[in-house]
């Protein structure tokens, strides 16, 4: 078991401290299923919309330009040919899926390897969970300058949704609010440092030990 101190809104110690199970942030990294997970996120954010006409698509050519012989120019049969200007397109990109699949496993290992890596390397804080009774921006700001956290790029992983913590975390351009059942790969690796809660460690637990 790694042991992480728990810290209040102010930075300051709460005299408790939290378990990190070694099955989920103690492993020894796997980088390439990492990058793999990375490639298929990214893969499947693609929307996979760009078309182009083809020759058969383009409006108009229905008539024969210039009859075959006797002009003197070359022979065409339609002025929508990839040779003319306004002509159908040829080989263009066509409408198409880029996804990729991974299965769960994969996808749980790549999770516990980037959390692995993070605590090896100290990038995990854990804050005791924050009660909001309305949203406000500037009480995140201020509790990630207690922290010392100001200014990198965050992940913040809850338990549960907690509305008011998103709405006040939204404004921050460097702050996303994750619940634990949701984080992926490339957005904790793309993270500089990572908070969680004692709360959020069990769901972690539960949700990726597997």
């Amino acid at each position: 078991m790694i042991k992480l101190d728990v810290l209040n809104e102010q930075g300051e110690p709460t005299g408790n401290n939290v378990e990190l199970p070694a099955s989920v942030f103690g492993i020894e990294p796997n980088p390439s299923l990492v990058h793999q997970l990375v490639v298929t996120y990214l893969a499947n954010q693609r929307q996979g919309n760009a078309a182009v006409k083809t020759r058969s698509e383009v409006r108009g050519g229905g008539r024969k330009p210039w009859r075959q012989k006797g002009t003197g120019r070359a022979r065409h049969g339609t002025i929508r040919s990839p040779l003319w200007r306004g002509g159908g397109i040829t080989h263009g990109p066509q409408p198409r899926s880029y996804a990729k699949k991974a299965n769960k496993k994969m996808r749980n290992l790549a999770i516990r390897s980037v959390l692995s890596d993070k605590t090896k390397s100290g990038d995990i804080t854990c804050v005791e969970k924050i009660k909001f009774d309305m949203p406000k921006t500037s009480r995140i700001n201020q509790m990630l300058k207690n922290i010392g956290l100001h200014g990198q790029k965050i992940i913040w992983i809850t338990d549960e949704y907690i509305p008011e913590m998103v709405l006040s975390a939204r404004n921050l351009k460097n702050v996303e609010v994750f619940m634990a059942q949701s984080i992926n790969t490339y957005d904790l690796l793309k993270a500089e440092k990572v908070i969680i809660s004692p709360e959020s460690v069990k769901v972690i637990k539960e949700v990726f030990e597997k």
